[in-house]
């Protein structure tokens, strides 16, 4: 209400705290108030509206005046005189008549806004503004309005009592204030400013304390107090795809006013005056379908000292309010001398329908004391109490998923391996031809989404790919929480929803889509990489993700108000319609699998003790995974008999929450003999832990189990196979139902099994030796003068334990031969050095291998199945089972000699009759020639391919490459005597001495010259030799 014109497009706020008289002029106000609103369908009508209350000197018609800006910067103007409405008595004191005045005003096609005047035929002019095109917002096209930059589509609108009465400073027990209210349909925040008072709201529905003046400050006992309110638009309602971010702004914003009458009680003592206590709260709200009220009726107490009051009474007290459903004889009174109405229940509202939904309806009520026959007058009043009544509508409720995954706060829903993820999710509104849509979204702090199609950050955990989930069904389409087609250029009420965002009826369905999959390694991986611990193989699951869903109604875009005034859900983008939330923690969850150290758990072995500390793997599906009821062999593990195994199953769960335990099958069982099983264990978490970044890598109390089994082989289990299989099971009930494994006692993961093949002890024969053996079945040959040296390795199948080799020799003693053994870790050296008086002996070495501390030997060989140990020919896969001997043969005629003395060897050590000549003559030729050469076993000079000649003069030896010092030579000529040939002819027809065929033929008996060789007997025959005297010659016979 003003006293003068305000300035166009720019309607300060004014605060008029004036006296006027009660009873002179042509009108005396109670009270007025002006709003307005546009036709939302196209923005073309406006609507104003007065109401208002004054004296009965008033008439019944205002005029108004619009002056509209145009594009073109032209100004027109809009004017009538409308009759008022509705025009009724005033039910309480000051006696006057309310009124309803309405107008209906065309806007102008190409208008900018308009500055609202509203004269009530006095000096009282109301005014308000609306822009249409708003120019000077940021977020209007500055250049056109083609997109029209309607902010209001209605004005604030006050409910005030038309009246109240002064406060007396000995008068009144309460407060000293009366709760005031309005609200803005648009859903804009508001500002009220009255007596240079400012205050500033952050809702569109507001109330305010409003301190009343004391009845002494009041001139002539009755004054009118101006209030204003100025609705703050949305500049912008949703700047960002998934998260609302909305400012508030004064362009484009509107401003009207409302008048409150304050009347002093000057003739009623305070004894007289009714004091009025309510039990309720001043804002309530109310459901449209509750035609029971429940929750919405005002309790008041109405108290009075005075004696001689005629009736007591509760009353609707005049004002902007709605018409109150009851009669009047339906409020509470008493009569004669009443002091007090005890709590009483009041009901004020009428049958509502779902047109009502977003409305606010306040009703004000006062007490009243009615005195006869006094000089005071007829009644005295207490201050008004006013009450706000919020028309609520349904949100959308959700019918699926099940209640138990239903609930505030983030309820946990499983994702489990292996299983769809099955988030059915249906909600339906309960009021009639409302449509409901659901939209989900991931809410999850930090980077990334559950709906994205990009790859995880690498973490501690590892590289995950995308969770990939998708939304199919209802609204599908609908991807980020931004609902409005274009927020920046129109926020109003009547904005237009995206086209993105599509509505299905009273009921809305919509499934996420989502797999857990280890093959996908979009949530859970296979560690392959562990570098320590026995943690090899576990699952490890990517972090849990919050996804919230929210159900809404269509109430802004049904009915173009601002319904549902919870403005904390602007977050959830609601924007005035009823909307549910239900949020869920999506929690990765997978069953335990048996896990391992890096190298797939390698045995201990300690005397005949067996250890496999973790779950040992042997088989190339190592890294494999199935979850189904298979049951793999992961492990083949030979024992042999008399060693104990003990095995130690480890079984990890991803969950660290979860408790795991370890169980044996009972099919196929376990060996029936000599076996002890422990209980499933828990292990302790490590002292400290780096699993922060990463939970499934985390130790809890119980997410890591054990169990342990001892088996000892008996001879009886020999050559049998026995396949023990465990399950990993753990107590998640979180999946149960989901999946085949799962269910209230828990989820079965991983099965695992190992086969124990009871065997003996076994080896392989491996060195110089065996490579002899294989090489050729000839004795080896050796030389008086050198040394035979040979190898053996027994590599066992149990790695970490050692044997030891040994050699029987048969006649190597008494064939004048020098035998040795030497031990180096694992390997056997033998050594074997014939000396002078063996030539031509055969001596027979057999091998064995055993172990002390294993208690086992072993002296057969499988030569056809990879030199394999045997006691019999069962014991090989192919071939028989025979004896690990070799025959060396100690060779006549040739000697090994060092190369810098060979006549003082030949001469001095082996007591030979030659000379340098005859030694000269025989090896005047290349070792290849003369068959010279050594093996690799002997350590004399072993170049078989040299050309040159072993003597190349009388005095030269030829050179020779280090390091052999040694060289065979030949000392005489191998002889075949034929069968019945006698020493006395051999010793004749190659004019030798007798004794010299003896010295060089120690092998052969020749006791006499009458010995009869053998058939081709190799007989060694002295180079050169001096020959038989004339009288040996004789006595031969030759």
């Amino acid at each position: 209400m003003r006293r003068a014109a305000m300035p166009e497009m720019a309607l300060l706020v004014l605060l008029l705290l004036a006296s006027t008289p009660c009873c002179h002029g042509v009108c005396n106000w109670i009270g007025a108030g002006l709003s307005w609103n546009l036709s939302t369908d196209s923005g073309s009508q406006l609507s104003l509206n007065v109401i208002g209350a004054w004296d009965v000197n008033c008439s019944g018609s205002f005029s108004y005046s619009i002056e509209w800006t145009h594009v073109s910067g032209e100004i027109s103007w809009s004017n009538a005189t409308v009759a008022v409405q509705n025009a009724k008595s005033l039910k309480g004191d000051p006696i006057g008549t309310e009124f309803v005045w309405e107008a209906s005003v065309l806007v102008p096609r190409d208008a900018l806004g308009g500055a609202i005047s509203v004269n009530l035929k006095t000096l009282w002019t109301l005014r308000s503004n609306v822009v249409l095109c708003c120019r000077s917002c940021e977020s209007t096209n500055q250049n056109s309005c083609a997109m029209r930059g309607i902010k209001n589509y209605y004005s604030p609108v006050f409910s005030l009592p038309w009246w109240t009465i002064a406060r007396s400073l000995t008068q009144d027990a309460g407060v000293p204030y009366v709760t005031l209210h309005a609200v803005d349909m648009d859903g804009h925040f508001l500002t009220i400013k009255t007596g240079g008072q400012t205050y500033t709201f952050m809702t569109s529905e507001v109330a305010w304390n409003y301190t009343i003046p004391e009845a002494s400050t009041i001139p002539a006992g009755s004054s009118t107090v101006l209030f204003s309110a100025t609705d703050r638009t949305f500049k912008d309602l949703e700047p960002y795809d998934n998260q609302i971010s909305y400012a508030v702004e004064d362009y484009g914003s509107s401003t009207t006013e409302a008048v409150l009458y304050v009347k002093a009680q000057s003739a009623c003592t305070p004894d007289q005056t009714p004091f009025l206590t309510s039990f309720s709260p001043s804002k309530m709200d109310c459901f449209w379908n509750d035609n029971s009220h429940a929750g919405c009726k005002v309790k008041l107490q109405a108290n009075l000292s005075a004696a001689d009051v005629s009736k007591l009474s509760i009353q609707m007290t005049d004002g902007y309010g709605a018409s109150c459903a009851l009669n009047g004889n339906d409020f509470p009174n008493c009569l004669d001398s009443c002091k007090s109405i005890p709590p009483s229940e009041l009901d004020c509202l009428p049958d509502l329908s779902a047109s009502d939904i977003g409305k606010s309806m306040v009703y004000c009520y006062t007490a009243v004391a009615t005195y006869s026959g006094t000089s005071i007058g007829t009644r005295c009043y207490s201050k008004p109490i006013c009450f706000r009544y919020n028309i609520l509508g349904r949100s959308p409720v959700f019918q699926s998923p099940s209640p138990s995954f239903l609930g505030p706060g983030n309820v946990k829903y499983p994702a489990c391996l292996g299983a769809p993820l099955g988030l059915n999710l249906v909600a339906s509104d309960s009021d009639p031809a409302e449509s409901v849509r659901i939209f989900v979204d991931d809410v999850s702090p930090g980077a990334g989404s559950f709906f994205s199609d990009l790859p995880g950050s690498a973490s501690s955990c590892g590289q995950f790919g995308a969770y990939k989930a998708t939304r199919v069904g209802d609204n599908m389409h609908q991807i980020v929480a931004r609902t409005l087609s274009n927020a920046s250029l129109d926020s109003s009420i009547n904005a237009s929803v995206s086209p993105n965002v599509s509505f299905s009826g009273t009921s809305a369905s919509q499934t996420i889509v989502f797999n857990l999959d280890v093959r996908d390694g979009n949530v859970v991986l296979f560690d392959n990489e562990t570098s320590a611990g026995f943690t090899r193989r576990s699952l490890i699951l990517n972090d849990k993700r919050t996804i919230c869903a929210h159900a809404y109604d269509n109430t802004r875009f049904r009915y173009h108000r601002w319904a549902n005034r919870e403005y904390e859900q602007l977050y959830f983008h609601n924007l005035g319609s009823y909307v549910t939330t239900q949020c869920w923690d999506i929690v990765m969850q997978a069953p335990p699998v048996f896990v391992t150290s890096p190298d797939g758990c390698k045995p201990t072995k300690q005397g005949k003790t067996i250890t496999y500390s973790c779950t040992p793997f042997t088989e190339p599906s190592m890294f494999e995974y199935d979850f189904t009821a298979a049951a793999h062999v992961r492990a083949k593990l030979d024992i042999p008999v008399g060693f104990q195994v003990v095995l130690t199953l480890t079984a990890m769960d991803p969950n660290p929450e979860d408790r795991v335990e370890i169980l044996f099958l009972d099919n196929p069982g376990l060996p029936v003999s000599n076996v002890m099983v422990e209980r499933s264990t828990c292990v302790a978490p490590p002292s400290t832990s780096a699993c922060s970044a990463c939970t499934s890598k985390c130790h809890s109390s119980c997410n890591v189990a054990q169990r342990r089994l001892m088996w000892t082989p008996a001879n009886a289990d020999m050559g049998r196979t026995f396949k023990l299989c465990a399950l990993a099971k753990d107590d998640s009930t979180m999946c149960a139902g989901r999946i085949p494994d799962a269910s209230s006692q828990g989820w079965s993961g991983e099965r695992y099994c190992v086969e124990l093949r009871a065997v003996q002890l076994r080896f392989r024969w491996t060195g110089s030796l065996v490579d002899w053996m294989v090489k050729s079945a000839a004795p080896l040959q050796a030389f008086v003068g050198c040394t035979l040296s040979l190898d053996l390795i027994p590599a066992l199948d149990l790695a970490d334990y050692s044997a030891t080799g040994s050699v029987a020799w048969e006649n190597a003693t008494a064939n004048m031969v020098e035998v040795q053994t030497a031990q180096s870790g694992q390997t056997s050296s033998f050594y074997f050095r014939p000396m002078r008086g063996s030539e031509g002996r055969l001596v027979t070495a057999c091998f064995a291998v055993g172990s002390d501390s294993l208690s086992f030997s072993s002296r057969g060989i499988c030569r056809e199945d990879g030199n394999r140990n045997c006691n019999s020919d069962a014991d090989c896969g192919a071939g028989r089972c025979s004896d690990v001997c070799i025959n060396i043969q100690v060779d006549k005629c040739r000697y090994c000699v060092k190369k810098d003395n060979v006549l003082g060897e030949l001469l001095g050590n082996f007591g030979l009759k030659t000379n340098w000549m005859r030694i000269w003559t025989l090896n005047a030729d290349s070792r290849q020639q003369l068959g010279t050469f050594c093996e690799d076993y002997l350590d004399c000079e072993r170049s078989s391919t040299d050309s040159s000649e072993v003597i190349s003069d009388r005095s030269l030896l030829a050179r020779s490459a280090a390091p052999w010092d040694k060289v065979v030579v030949w000392v005489g000529t191998q002889y075949s005597a034929e069968s019945g040939e006698t020493a006395r002819q051999v010793s004749c027809k190659f004019r030798t001495a007798f004794k010299d065929l003896q010295s060089m033929n120690p092998d052969l008996p020749l006791s006499s010259l009458d010995f009869s060789f053998p058939s081709r007997s190799s007989v060694c025959i002295p180079s050169c030799s001096v020959g038989p005297t004339p009288e040996e010659r004789a006595l031969m016979g030759c």
